[in-house]
């Protein structure tokens, strides 16, 4: 069932929801390299007693400062299955990357008057497209505008060689924090956002410094997700979080890759969402997206051939 054929508008408009009510979704996530380096618990794949599950409230409300109204959020189950590649920009310009595959189960916040609000039993058919940009502290780009919407996964032709990075003295760099959820309203025909989304995502630098500048001592990351309907190109909701991973990680407490420029982008090629519980698990697998306007044509294809190429060479 898709997104466009499964609204069901009559769900939450005749009766008001029991805010008492809470809803337990598998929360998890797995993942394979090309390398076959896997990350995260298998049993995210396969849900079994031993996988996690997380406890939400289903519904809450919502305070629009921008329109002046109060509405409704619903938390969803959610899963997704995707592919993705990491890239490490070298010293010298180049570029390594890492390919994998992935699989997460969790929870999705349905905004009332977005397009995903209505709808029985599953609905498939949702894009979810994450970048992550990790910057060493001699690196400022993660201060920077971040850019929506973001590219469509776009795979390399090639591995580059990997050659040593840069190594620095140990000293801090200003990092923004914050985080920014916004969504579009398909009945405003527009997308909510308060200024201080409009700066968390665009404009950090206008955040006042008390609150939200840190100190980092190890990698400033810029996080952001979107969603939207791969059917109709509807957008749905888009997240953008600030933060600093600090410390070094390593022996002697001495920093390294002080100019490190990393990039992880990751896009699903199937997904759902559900509202009962723990719905997210593997008795319903959602197919496949079909090659579209909304992803460009053959760009999984490449994605798998390269993938395949990986592995086997």
């Amino acid at each position: 069932m898709k997104l466009a054929a499964t609204f069901f508008f009559a769900l939450a408009r005749g009766q008001a929801p029991n805010m008492d009510e809470v809803i337990k979704c598998y929360e998890c996530q797995h993942s394979i390299s090309e390398l076959g380096v896997e990350t995260g618990d298998y049993n995210c794949v396969e849900p079994d007693s031993y996988t996690k599950v997380i406890e939400k409230m289903k519904y809450r409300e919502h305070h629009n400062t921008v329109t002046g109204k109060v509405g409704l959020i619903r938390t969803d189950c959610q899963y997704l299955f995707g592919h993705g590649y990491e890239e490490e920009i070298q010293p010298d310009g180049s570029s390594k990357y890492i390919t994998y595959n992935y699989t997460e189960r969790g929870y999705y916040d349905n905004f009332e008057g977005s397009k995903t609000y209505d709808y029985k039993d599953h609905a498939e058919g949702m894009v979810h497209k994450q970048q992550y940009h990790l910057c060493g502290s001699d690196n400022n780009e993660c201060i920077q505008s971040a850019v929506f919407p973001l590219q469509n996964l776009t795979m390399p032709h090639s591995a580059a060689k990997s050659s040593d990075l840069l190594q620095g003295e140990p000293h801090a760099s200003d990092c923004y924090v914050c985080n920014s959820h916004v969504h579009f309203d398909s009945q405003e025909n527009q997308w909510v956002m308060k200024q201080e989304d409009k700066n968390c995502i665009e404009h950090p630098k206008r955040l006042p410094p008390k609150f939200h500048v840190k100190d980092c001592f190890g990698e400033c990351i810029v996080d952001q997700e979107e969603y939207w309907d791969y059917n109709t190109g509807t957008p749905l909701s888009r997240i953008t979080k600030r933060h600093c991973s600090n410390g070094t990680g390593i022996e002697d407490d001495k920093q390294t890759e002080t100019q490190r420029n990393h990039f992880h982008r990751q896009q699903t090629i199937s997904s759902y969402i559900c509202q009962s519980n723990h719905c997210n698990g593997p008795e319903y697998v959602p197919k496949p997206n079909n090659p579209g306007s909304a992803i460009q044509t053959g760009q999984l294809t490449i994605f798998s051939l390269l993938f395949s190429i990986f592995i086997f060479v």
